[in-house]
């Protein structure tokens, strides 16, 4: 066995032959999404592969350099775990993040321990949702109120539009747009979408839409792995909330992740301070839990510092919604090159 970086001119192949039909494997793993990061940051790819004497690989970590100090498996994401059924490659791989030469960030780590020289954060808090109960008995256990605003959408007029088409992902952009200047958060470029819709598989991208009269008030992308649907990004028109659309919007996701054979619904990772969004998503019957994160201990206390929605960036929040959206999209066109 050897641990060896993966090299695009070699490796595409046997990449993708090891992680079809595997279980554990999720768009963040998919080459589809690496070019994505290639083609929207300055990322450069650090992935590790473990091959055995037969050049055939046997275990897989993506990991991408986001600048000279810092390594991450899944930049602006929370997940991209490492792919192994061998325990002894899983050690070799750890192995080979302990002495590299970059600080490590290692999202959504499934072990109890964290290796030698290492941390371990339980800070994040993920969110997913069992859709092997059915459609039924979901709708029967929701919040009560969520079922009211569903019917309210309804009633109102709102129309929850599934289509991977530039119109739909430039409508989701919009409301990207006006979610991110509300929250007082830089925002990702339009290159960014532009780029999921264009080089990811239709099979792994669901863009959703609601309309209200024709006008877009709501909307998501989901992303799709065998037995997972992933709540990848959000948004909404706050002018509209009154109608409720992202509650039908939700339900509509969960349904029809359900007829698409999906067993959970993976609303994803979000800080402890933002609680009316894992409040919110734990009114759907959401399980939820820490995520845990392996980074260089070095890092450790940095990253936590790091999270703009905790209280000790109420005025950096603050003066970011005061700016036009134009300037948050220069912000985060230079915060997306320098971290993940």
């Amino acid at each position: 066995m050897k641990i060896v970086e993966f090299n695009p001119r070699h490796h595409i192949p046997l990449w993708d032959t090891f992680l079809k039909g595997n279980p554990s494997a999720s768009p963040y793993h998919s080459r589809e999404w690496a070019k994505v990061l290639e083609m929207s940051f300055s990322f450069k790819e650090r992935s590790l592969i473990c091959l055995n004497q037969r050049d055939e690989i046997q275990g897989l970590l993506p990991l991408w350099e986001v600048n000279k100090k810092l390594a991450i498996n899944a930049p602006w994401r929370d997940r991209a775990e490492l792919i192994t059924q061998d325990p002894i490659v899983r050690d070799l791989i750890i192995e080979e993040l302990r002495i590299h030469p970059l600080e490590i960030v290692f999202k959504d780590w499934n072990y109890a321990q964290a290796p030698p020289h290492f941390s371990l954060i339980d800070y994040m808090i993920r969110s997913h949702l069992d859709l092997s109960l059915g459609e039924s008995y979901l709708w029967k256990s929701i919040n009560s109120g969520f079922g009211r605003n569903i019917r309210k959408a309804i009633n109102s007029g709102v129309e929850v539009v599934q289509e991977n088409s530039l119109k739909s992902m430039s409508n989701f952009y919009d409301l990207f747009k006006i979610t991110r200047k509300k929250l007082g958060v830089p925002i990702f470029s339009w290159t960014f979408f532009e780029n999921i819709l264009n080089l990811m598989n239709p099979k792994h991208i669901r863009i959703y839409i609601g309309y209200y009269q024709s006008h877009a008030i709501a909307g998501a992308i989901l992303l799709d792995s065998p037995y997972t649907a992933i709540y990848a990004y959000g948004a909404s028109d706050f002018k509209f909330q009154h109608l409720r659309a992202n509650d039908l919007l939700f339900w509509i996701m969960i349904k029809e992740s359900i007829n698409n054979g999906k067993n959970c619904f993976d609303f994803g990772s979000d800080s402890p301070h933002q609680t009316s969004l894992l409040q919110f998503k734990k009114k759907w019957g959401a399980i939820q839990s820490p995520s845990k994160t392996l980074c260089s201990s070095t890092i450790k206390e940095d990253l936590i510092k790091r999270d703009i929605n905790s209280k000790r960036h109420n005025l950096t929040r603050a003066v970011l919604k005061k700016m036009p959206i134009w300037t948050l999209q220069a912000l985060g066109k230079y915060l997306s090159t320098k971290n993940g």
